[in-house]
């Protein structure tokens, strides 16, 4: 007898974990109550797995389909070229978080 697994579940549920990881992650660094004021940037990344930068109006979009992003693009600062390890959601966010290889990650 054979087990099948379906990988695009198992794929989504790796995805849908690490993303839960980082909005908790960005909740709780959001707390400044007891923080003393720093010099250090404040920093958002935004990361959307299969968005195409061609379809946001801050990179030249005709439609506003982004106001929120374009906002923060404005006022921010809003990288015109990005290149990353590996295609696949998982490794890449490894990698961008570690400043590792994908071949580090195991």
């Amino acid at each position: 007898m054979h087990t099948r697994i379906n990988v695009s579940a198992t794929r989504f549920s790796w995805v849908s974990a690490w993303l839960w990881v980082i909005i908790a992650i960005s909740v709780v660094g959001c707390d400044q109550r007891d923080q003393t004021p720093s010099s250090k940037p404040d920093i958002i990344l935004i990361s959307i797995d299969s968005l195409r930068s061609d379809h946001l109006s801050c990179y030249g979009y005709d439609r506003p389909t982004s106001p929120t992003i374009d906002g923060l693009a404005h006022s921010g600062v809003r990288c015109a070229n990005a290149i990353s390890t590996t295609s696949w959601t998982l490794p890449a966010h490894a990698a961008l978080f570690t400043g590792l290889y994908d071949s580090a990650h195991g």
